[in-house]
């Protein structure tokens, strides 16, 4: 009985903090409307929302993190097999 209420308040507890984070993440791009556009080495990005390039870079950190994360610990269990 314990298990099962521990069990559904870490589900909603993970349900609260992405939702949270969507309505946090929603505002700031109906904050942030203005258009830029960015250059980097004579490279010309369109002129759109900033809060476009933020999210974006946001989605990639919470994509390429795990994956960083998991290479690491899988070379490190490599080294320890060795």
């Amino acid at each position: 009985m314990r298990s099962n209420l521990l069990h559904l308040i870490k589900k909603l507890s993970l349900l609260l903090v992405v939702l949270t984070v969507l309505v946090v993440t929603l505002l700031f791009s109906l904050e942030n409307q203005q258009s830029v556009s960015l250059t980097f080495a004579g490279w010309s990005a369109p002129s759109i929302p900033v809060s476009f390039y933020i999210v974006a870079a946001f989605l990639l950190g919470l994509l390429l993190g795990p994956l960083w994360g998991f290479m690491i610990v899988h070379r490190n269990n490599k080294r320890l097999r060795k």
